[in-house]
């Protein structure tokens, strides 16, 4: 069936799901072999590039080769007008598309909700995995922010790293390659990139803010830049330039999934927790930012049969939605229709991201989990 509704992209889906990130995969074990000097080696390279090493570990090496690999198409011009399109709207309605939106839709995935319960990350920390996820994404689309040794580059390998990492602990806990595929592997991988680019972006047009197809193309750019320094294989992601493209992707990346089971419930339940006391203590989404104000959004942002298959109930809050987002859409276009103010707008935007990322972890801070 999955060969007639796809044709030779059938094999393309049965090759990712065998693969990890050989490449990834392959530093773990030399860093529990080599060690400290090892891990030196590392740290050094992801900051200061491959050629700062002298006579660097093979898998490490081989690692920071590829991904100091630039293409051709991924100049600092087109990958700016990625960041230029993050930067038109303010970072507390980016968390909005990222969490009740994002985040939410990969934990549908049963094999990546099945190793992440497995190594308790999202369960027993899920306020600060979260809180990392987001510094992540937003240290990485700022301007200039995926040069090698820059904030996004590094804290995007630190990220493949560790779901190397998870891997690893996923095959020595018994892990069924059979039944799962790799743990977290090519198909895992490009399904969250497709919910930090499709997901993401859908949730904010339904919110109110809407994007041209080059802003778009913009986004997909960077993203595909994001993509190769993550290990995400060409074949899945390279081509991708719109959200027609991108729906192609993800339903041949979803045709084999089954039914999501408790490992999704389990960290769905953890991170909307998550979500209120984030937005609680740290002013992350925009108000009113309360528990129901928040079920709401995740409400509009995900359908009826999300919030009824996970209880989470209409609130009073939710019929006032639609009028919000009215709003939210008459400003963006009066924003639009003035070159001034739409300037201004992103130059704000830049500068409120820098605030909230002065509150977020450090690319430096994501090496630790590694330690």
């Amino acid at each position: 069936m999955i060969r007639r509704q796809f044709g030779a992209r059938a094999e393309l889906l049965a090759r990712a799901l065998r693969i990890g990130d050989p490449l990834a995969d392959d530093v773990i074990p030399e860093l529990a072999a080599l060690g400290a000097p090892a891990r030196e080696q590392l740290k050094q390279g992801i900051r200061h590039g491959l050629a700062s090493l002298t006579n660097p570990p093979p898998a490490i090496a081989a690692l920071l080769r590829q991904a100091e690999t630039v293409p051709d198409w991924a100049t600092p011009q087109a990958l700016a007008r990625g960041s230029r399109t993050f930067l038109t709207v303010a970072p507390e309605f980016h968390c909005l598309g990222l969490g009740p939106r994002a985040v939410l839709q990969t934990y549908l995935s049963p094999s990546i909700a099945e190793v992440l319960v497995h190594t308790r990350r999202l369960v027993d920390d899920a306020r600060r995995r979260l809180w990392e996820t987001f510094g992540w994404v937003f240290h990485s689309m700022l301007p200039g922010a995926m040069a090698v040794g820059r904030d996004g580059y590094i804290a995007t390998l630190y990220v493949r790293l560790l779901h190397a990492r998870a891997r690893v602990f996923a095959v020595r806990g018994g892990w069924d390659a059979d039944q799962w595929g790799a743990p977290l592997g090519q198909v895992d991988l490009a399904r969250t990139w497709l919910d930090f680019t499709l997901q993401c972006y859908r949730a904010l047009t339904a919110v109110g803010f809407d994007f041209t197809a080059d802003e778009l193309a913009g986004t997909y750019v960077l993203w595909r830049r994001i993509a190769g320094v993550l290990g995400i294989d060409p074949a899945l992601t390279g081509q991708i330039s719109d959200h027609a493209q991108a729906e192609r992707l993800l339903a041949l990346l979803t045709a084999t999934d089954e039914a999501p089971g408790e490992p999704t419930r389990t960290l769905i339940t953890a991170s909307v927790q998550a979500f209120v006391d984030l937005a609680r203590d740290q002013f992350l989404f925009p108000p009113p930012a309360d528990r129901k104000a928040i079920y709401s959004q995740i409400l509009h942002l995900n359908g009826d049969q999300f919030a009824d298959t996970y209880n989470f109930p209409r609130t009073l809050t939710y019929p006032a939605l639609p009028a919000a987002v009215t709003v939210a859409r008459a400003l963006r276009q009066a924003q639009r229709a003035n070159p001034l103010e739409w300037e201004l707008n992103i130059k704000r935007n830049e500068l409120d991201t820098r605030r909230m990322l002065a509150r977020m972890p450090a690319p430096a801070e994501y090496e630790l989990a590694l330690d």
